[in-house]
């Protein structure tokens, strides 16, 4: 399993229907659904058993140290703003 945060916006819709269109690797989607996330970006792929969705804020320690993110990942791809990629790197 991979995860990509940002994956509801336009870049990083685009690379989880490509993913999933290529791999068999599972997909799970970390977005807040702000400004850029539209959930109809995946649309394709919402009954694709190989692909997951989490509404949650990345910038929110809780909700990313909930279960939904206690998935052991071989990956993550980042196309979240800039601004939102610090509890990426700093988390405690």
């Amino acid at each position: 399993m991979v995860f990509v945060t940002g994956g509801a916006g336009f870049i990083g819709s685009n690379f989880v229907l490509n993913w999933l269109e290529k791999s068999n690797e599972p997909v799970l989607v970390i977005d807040s659904l702000t400004y850029a996330g539209n959930l109809e970006n995946l649309r394709a792929v919402e009954n694709n058993p190989a692909y997951g969705f989490h509404k949650l804020d990345i910038n929110n320690q809780d909700e990313m140290n909930s279960p939904a993110c206690r998935q052991t990942a071989k990956g993550c791809y980042s196309f979240c703003r800039r601004v939102a990629r610090r509890s990426l790197y700093f988390r405690a």
